[in-house]
């Protein structure tokens, strides 16, 4: 990267900190924000004035004050950015400062003591096994491009590889006989990630078909139909079509979404954190933590199921859900009824909270009955989703995400037991 004012600070990112070009941009680009608030205020952050306004140089640096970088990052979250915009940012000018500091082109830097914004940490979306399952299955392996789509589903899943480290995977890369793939991450570093036997089957079937998608003359593993290497965006539209296929109450899932996935599952199953923190080639134990969350729901299960003393505190938790209209005179009546019964169990507006297929499979088991079961076929919504008397079990299921009035009301559920509250006396049987 080009940048007459900080070239020898991109080479020091480029070089001694191994940054990639992708990131060594976002920092060069974040200093030149900051020199342009330096010359001309809030109204930097208009696009017409930061044409106007010179890139950063060291001389912007040297005149900066720490309450110009405190007034910078706060005018960034006026805009409209977030509190992790302002850390990143905060994170380029000081890395910024302690390069020219060390090499004493400034004097002082002014960003030391400054705090960084505190972040609220989103929990990562996570799918179900049989959510997953449902996605892998997906693709028409009859065309050639169904089983490259396959591969790459099964490759995401199974190693918990990022987008871009797969659609830069090349052919030698991957070890069909022993199961791994070489992959090349953040910052340049290398790391080996594991193939399951479903993954290795998958990719073995797209490499005998790969010449037909355009004969390509290259070595990168995965191809577009034309037979040109896949871009990350490629692989992000390859899940986007399927889970929109299989999950239509899903839109959050992308690529990553397989890899909070493939933590998760791990760890569930009784994984090592620090085996997933290699595999998944994370530098900080902290960033692989996050996924232990998802297996709160496990420990309560274990606790509740070895503690002596656990009964009592277990049914006093809100275990109990009902799926509930308001305007319907039997679920207002199954409401009442847990209430009398000593229950406030929690209330789901599945009218304006559509539920998922893992909740509509959740109530099938629970209720030992098929899709039917649940379906209120009287209603307008019924001819609108042109279902039909004997329409398959995964299309009822995918009509009532799509109208849920379908739903069949009310149903209550108790951990792994539900019932339809028609007549509401059904329900006491869950207590």
């Amino acid at each position: 990267m080009e940048h007459a004012g900080l070239q020898a600070f991109i080479n020091y990112l480029e070089t001694e900190r191994g940054f990639s070009g992708h990131t060594v941009k976002a920092y060069i680009l974040d200093l030149d924000q900051f020199a342009a608030y330096l010359q001309a205020g809030p109204s930097a952050f208009d696009d017409s004035t930061t044409k106007k306004v010179s890139l950063a140089t060291t001389k912007h640096l040297a005149k900066a004050t720490r309450n110009d970088i405190r007034a910078f990052l706060g005018h960034v979250q006026t805009a409209g950015g977030t509190p992790g915009t302002s850390a990143r940012k905060l994170a380029s000018i000081r890395a910024a400062y302690k390069f020219y500091v060390r090499t004493d082109t400034v004097k002082e830097n002014p960003a030391v003591s400054i705090k960084s914004p505190k972040i609220p940490r989103d929990l990562p979306d996570v799918l179900t096994i049989p959510e997953v399952t449902e996605i892998l299955g997906a693709p028409d392996c009859s065309v050639p491009l169904g089983i490259r789509d396959k591969a790459i589903l099964e490759t995401l899943y199974s190693s918990g590889v990022r987008a871009s480290e797969l659609a830069a995977l090349s052919l030698k890369d991957i070890d069909r006989i022993g199961g791994t793939i070489l992959v090349l991450g953040k910052r340049s570093k290398e790391r080996i990630a594991q193939l399951g036997t479903y993954a290795l089957d998958a990719i073995s079937e797209y490499i005998r078909i790969r010449n037909d998608l355009g004969t390509p003359d290259h070595t990168v593993a995965f191809v577009n139909f034309r037979g040109g290497p896949l871009t990350t965006r490629s692989v992000q539209r390859v899940v986007e079509k399927y889970v929109r296929q299989v999950l239509p109450g899903r839109r959050e899932i992308s690529p990553h979404t397989f890899r909070h996935s493939f933590a998760t599952h791990m760890l569930d199953a009784g994984a090592d954190l620090r085996v997933i923190q290699e595999l998944l080639g994370h530098e900080s134990l902290s960033t692989t933590q996050i996924y232990t969350h998802v297996s709160i729901d496990r420990l309560k299960q274990v606790y509740h199921d070895t503690h002596p003393h656990a009964w009592r505190f277990n049914k006093t938790m809100p275990t109990i859900k009902i799926y509930h209209n308001p305007r319907c005179g039997k679920s207002r009546e199954t409401l009442n009824l847990l209430r009398e019964n000593g229950i406030e169990p929690e209330i789901i507006d599945y009218l304006n909270n559509p539920p998922t297929i893992q909740d509509l499979e959740e109530i099938l088991r629970g209720l030992n009955c098929p899709a039917s079961a649940i379906l209120r076929a009287k209603e307008p919504e019924y001819d609108e989703a042109e279902l039909k008397s004997d329409s398959s079990g995964e299309s009822i299921l995918k009509a009532i995400i799509q109208y849920p009035k379908l739903l069949e009301r009310p149903i209550v559920t108790n951990g792994d037991k539900a019932a339809i509250g028609r007549p509401p006396e059904n329900v006491l049987r869950l207590l």
